[in-house]
């Protein structure tokens, strides 16, 4: 039993979630696919409407934006499974065992991180940065945690929430990881 969590803001989920029903469909328990919209604009709460067709997916609004720590731990509490999955809403899915992979490593102690993939070519000069650095660091860290891509037992994120008294951008996942004891990790490429 699994509840697949993704927090979105400002970008369309619909590949990502059609992607993840489609894999769900192939695993022996139950999921739960839950989106939660950080207050994005009206142009992107239209579009990522649609995944609401999908069955065992939830799809909400909220009035205002929450921030990074604040919607992953309203989206763990409204979780229904044992298991949380959380991915970053760009996330794409590139393996076709993707769900089946998180499923075969679960334990009711360890966090997995799955990592991150980039692509080989680089993007638009705007994110030009952002895809260099991803590559050349991110992409082959084998021992960081990474919030995008993580398996987590629910009776431990309860124990080890994120601190929402992070409301700017960014170490919402070091400042977790800190909080946690490393001997729960375990280290994948999801």
């Amino acid at each position: 039993m699994l509840s697949i969590l993704i927090p979105i803001y400002n970008i369309d989920v619909t590949s990502l979630v059609g992607d993840l029903v489609e894999q769900a469909q192939l695993l022996d328990s139950p999921v739960e696919i839950i989106c939660i919209d950080d207050h994005s604009d009206d142009t992107w709460k239209k579009r990522n409407a649609l995944i609401r067709k999908f069955r065992n997916v939830t799809y909400k609004e909220l009035p205002g934006n929450l921030g990074r720590s604040k919607i992953r731990n309203l989206l763990a509490s409204e979780a229904q499974y044992p298991r949380l999955l959380f991915l970053d809403s760009d996330s794409k899915i590139i393996r076709l065992d993707f769900l089946l992979k998180y499923a075969e490593a679960y334990d009711e102690q360890s966090v997995v991180v799955g990592g991150r993939t980039y692509p080989d070519k680089s993007p638009k000069s705007d994110f030009h940065l952002h895809w260099k650095y991803g590559s050349l660091i991110e992409q082959k860290a084998t021992s960081d945690f990474q919030s995008n891509n993580f398996l987590i037992p629910a009776s431990v994120f309860k124990r080890y929430p994120f601190d929402e008294s992070l409301t700017r951008y960014g170490h919402e996942d070091t400042l977790f990881w800190a909080s946690a004891d490393s001997s729960w990790y375990s280290n994948s490429s999801y």
